[in-house]
């Protein structure tokens, strides 16, 4: 395997998720890829610091859901991206809440043809399977820390105009509901306050 074509596998999960946890390692060997867990940042990690840096922008305010979560699961994409960055070392992100509805041939991946290869649905905003070059990474994380975040990571990833996406032709994750309650909103996504102009 060439330099650019190594990558490593990081499912985002949180430590307490036992269950989240012990549900991915029964699809591991389904799923064709040699995962870690990494422990994500928990909504009790989330400093007044880091929502006055971050945050301070956001409408999670609008929406059904608990705020320090959604800021707690885009801080772990980014320590996620750092370590990316400063390992170079190409990544692939999933989420512990997924299962693999068809197969992939995780060798295909090539590396210096996308900057995000999202590995869930054919279309959509999401951040539970995708691919990302540690180039492109390094670049993505300078971008977040450079401009006003006004939404979910998932969102920002989607309107990243200079970041280039691919898709997969079948879908190759989707997350399972039902199944788990969601960290993120418990009861639905769902706006409670009204303005047209923003969406998480």
């Amino acid at each position: 395997m060439s330099e650019n074509q190594w990558y490593k596998v990081w499912c985002l999960s949180l430590e307490s998720n036992t269950d989240r946890r012990e549900w991915m390692l029964s699809i591991k060997d389904k799923i064709g890829l040699d995962f870690e867990f990494w422990n994500a940042t928990t909504p009790n990690e989330i400093t007044d610091d880091i929502k006055e840096r971050y945050f301070k922008y956001t409408n999670f305010h609008e929406w059904d859901v608990i705020p320090e979560a959604v800021m707690a699961t885009f801080i772990s994409h980014m320590k996620i991206l750092k370590w990316s960055a400063d390992n170079q070392t190409n990544v692939i992100v999933i989420e512990d809440d997924i299962d693999i509805v068809n197969p992939f041939d995780w060798n295909s991946l090539e590396w210096d043809t996308f900057d995000i290869f999202k590995l869930g649905t054919k279309t959509g905003n999401y951040c539970y399977a995708y691919a990302i070059s540690w180039k492109s990474a390094a670049s993505f994380l300078l971008h977040l820390n450079t401009i006003r975040i006004t939404q979910a990571y998932d969102i920002e990833m989607h309107c990243t105009q200079y970041l280039k996406l691919k898709y997969p032709i079948e879908n190759v994750f989707e997350q399972v509901y039902g199944v788990f309650q969601s960290n993120l909103a418990p009861n639905g996504y769902k706006r409670i306050k009204t303005n047209k102009n923003t969406f998480l």
